[in-house]
Order: structure tokens, then sequence, then C-alpha cells
């Protein structure tokens, strides 16, 4: 072995030991073999000093490359092999290499990246070649005919097929036929699935198209990637399995119909109740206004399903299914409770000879009692329950005022003579129930 070669591969050995632990290339005595390219020619030491780069410079952003010896690597996935030296050469060149190598690369990948996705039988390995293409793609690409969708949603199906899903190499519900060669070992199956599902959302989300499936049992996968180095690849996928989440909520089609807003309206009321359930001794400055914004949607429900019910080709109260009677009772309960605690609900201009409290209390209970269909069922009852509510708050807010002003009618009026007061009939004693406020 020359001189020259013996030194550069003990200065590659040396290289990978300051390297960490998950981004080593297995030592060896001798360089890698060298490979050719069309009529371009890469030495050993070159494909080494690529294969260093790429696992100290690039392989934390995308810690999926399992085959990092250069010769297996090769042996597995050609087109793996010269994506990890096109990934290196789009920033950084070693001297002595050919000049005209990187666009022969980009020409090359261009074709051959398409054969990955239509083998029905591909190894893992191509599924890592189409993940780091996505995230250091071709420069000939533009933004309307990015392929990272394409490669990223094949990348998906394969690892959904192949039950790395379930954070196991070699799942045996999922070696059928021709894919009964398929192996790996749970950690690479478990780390390509974050991975996937990760770069699936993150490509969706950039280019606008509706977000991948990535919605399932992710526990075994955590579980197999429970070493400190895997933290990073966890935590991205936490935060995209997040925004995935969001991003299927928003790309839902809304439509411009009274019944959507209604269901928005409900979807809103559900959330915004979980502001009723703040600690009795939360000093929040912003309490006040999530429980105006909260009272204001209750309003709007209750508002929403009187106009609904008198379309004659909806009547909402009329047809009502029982998720809507839940929303009108939920909406009813907190603004009558409203209504009688410290923070009461804004109120709206009243018809003539109806105080505003007494309208808004009208207007919800007709939108409960608009749900029953016979006397005794679930909404007549609820409905009693308001109305009895309201009747005994009412009546005692009357009574207490009554009886100040009693008291002050005494307090200027001169006292009677004591022979004149008759003594007062008993009084059956009634008990009073307390009124708890809500709020």
């Amino acid at each position: 072995m020359p001189a020259a070669a013996t030194a550069d591969a003990r200065a590659a050995a040396s290289r990978c030991q300051v390297l960490p632990a998950r981004a080593q290339r297995p030592w060896k005595a001798s360089p890698s073999q060298p490979r050719t390219l069309d009529s371009h020619l890469v030495t050993g030491e070159d494909i080494d000093w690529y294969f260093d780069t790429y696992l100290e410079l690039f392989h934390p952003f995308v810690p999926v490359l399992a085959k990092r010896d250069p010769d297996e690597c090769y042996a597995a996935s050609p087109a793996l092999f010269w994506i990890v030296i096109f990934v290196v050469m789009r920033r950084h060149h070693r001297a002595g290499t050919s000049t005209d190598l990187f666009d022969a690369l980009v020409e090359w990948l261009s074709k051959e990246i398409w054969t990955l996705p239509g083998s029905p039988l591909m190894g893992i390995e191509a599924v890592h070649a189409m993940l780091i293409i996505c995230v250091w793609p071709l420069p000939t690409i533009r933004l309307v005919t990015n392929p990272s969708v394409v490669l990223s949603g094949a990348a998906l199906n394969f690892c959904l097929s192949m039950g790395l899903h379930t954070g196991k190499g070699r799942h045996p519900e999922f070696r059928i036929g021709a894919r009964d060669h398929f192996s790996s070992t749970d950690e690479e199956a478990s780390c390509t699935w974050l991975m996937t599902c990760s770069l699936a959302q993150r490509t969706a989300a950039a280019l606008g198209h509706p977000p991948p499936s990535i919605q399932l049992n992710d526990g075994p996968a955590k579980q197999a990637l429970a070493a400190p180095q895997w933290v990073d690849l966890i935590t991205m996928f936490d935060i995209q399995r997040y925004l995935n989440r969001l991003h299927l909520a928003i790309a839902s089609h809304i439509a411009s119909s009274e019944l959507t807003r209604f269901l928005l309206l409900a979807a809103h009321q559900e959330i915004q109740a979980y502001h009723f359930c703040q600690p009795p001794d939360d000093a929040s400055p912003n309490l006040a206004m999530h429980t105006t914004r909260a009272l204001l949607t209750a309003k709007k429900v209750i508002a929403a399903a009187h106009a609904l019910t008198a379309i004659p080709g909806i009547q909402l109260l009329t047809n009502a299914p029982l998720w809507v009677f839940h929303t009108i009772v939920t909406a009813g309960v907190l603004l009558v409770s409203a209504l009688h605690s410290h923070h009461p609900p804004p109120l709206d201009a009243p018809p003539e000879g109806v105080t505003p409290e007494q309208h808004l209390m009208n207007q919800c209970h007709a939108a409960v009692i608009a749900c029953s269909i016979r006397d005794g069922d679930l909404a007549f009852r609820a409905a009693t329950l308001m109305q009895g509510f309201w009747s005994t708050t009412t009546l005692h807010s009357a009574q207490r005022s009554s009886e100040g002003s009693r008291k002050a009618v005494e307090a200027i009026q001169p006292p009677r003579p004591v022979d004149n007061l008759v003594p007062a009939p008993p009084q059956e004693v009634t008990y009073t129930p307390r009124i708890m406020d809500p709020f």
C-alpha cells in the first residue's frame, strides 16, 4: 500500500474518533473502493472524505444513514451512495476531485431518483435516499415542480407497508411474499419512521399540500429510540406531529353556509367552556376577557339556532340531534348563570316591556324547549330546571330589594306605640336554598 494512502487512512481513522458515536464511519485499514460515475473516477480516499464530512456536518439533521461504510452503502443502494457524495459537494469540494463530478451527479440523480419509488421491493436504504434528497434537493428543481412531496409520500407508504410504524425491524405480519427478505434493526426502523413522518409533514406544509396521515401510535418507535442520541429526532417528530394535527384542522374545507357557521360556533363554545374551569383563586388578568368571549359565543350559538330553526329546509331545533341539544343547553346554562353573577354577559336591546335579562333568558329557554318532543323528556326537564333557576334567583333578588325598601321606610317613619301593636300570627318556617354564584 502506498505510504500516502496509509497516511490518509490513518488521518481518516483519527478523524472518526472525534465524531459523535452516532456519526462514526467504521474504521478500515485501507481506503474504500474507488467508484466511477460515467467517466468520472472518485478515489477511495475522496469517498472516505466525503462520507466523513457528511457524517459530521449533515447527518445530525437527518440521522437515518445506517450504512456508514462506503462500500456497504454502495452494495446496498448505489443511489444512496451517490446522494451522500452529492450532498457534501453542494457546499464542500475536496481538492483533486473532478470539478465536473457535481454536474454529472445532478444529471444522473435526476433520472435515478425516480427508479426508487417505482420499485415495489425497495429496501430501507432506498427510503433513506429519498429522505435525504428531499432535505437537500437537486439544484434543478423549481417551486412548482418540487418532487419532495412525491418522494416523501412514497417513503411514508413504504414505511407503512413494511410495518416500520410498529417500531419493529422484522415484523412477521408485514413480511409477506417477496418482502420476506426485508430486515433492519428496531432502532433503524423507528428512526426511519419518525424521520419520514417529520419530513412528510414539513414538505406538505411548505408546499401547501394537504397534510399526510401520521397520527398513529408512536409509543413503540419512541421506546426503541430511548438512547440520548435520539432526543433531537424525537423532539422534531413531536413538533411535526402537533403541527400535523393543526394543519389537518385548518385544511378542512369550510363551506359558507349557516349550518357550517353553527358547527364552528359549537366547536368554539366547546373550547371556550374551559375558561370556566379556572381555579377560584386565579387572578389572571385575562380571565375576564376570556369569559366575555365565551359568553358572546354562547349568545351567537342561541341566535344561530333560532335562525336555523326558522329555515323551512333545516328546522334545526325541531329536528335536532342530541349533540345539538347538548350545545344549546351548554350555551343556555352559561348565559343564565352569568346573568346572576358579578360578570354578566353583554345584553342586547330587548323588545318593549321586557328587561334585557328577561329577554336573554326567554331566548335560551325557547331554544331548549324547542328540542322537546313530549312532556317529561330530557329537553323538557332541562328547560324546567332553567326556568326554575331563573324564577328562584329572580324572586330572591326581588325579596332582597323589598327588604331593603321596607327597612328604609321604617327608618324614616316614627315608631308606633307599643300598646297598639298586634302580635303577628305564627308563620311556617321554610327552607330557602342558597344560590351559589357559578362564576
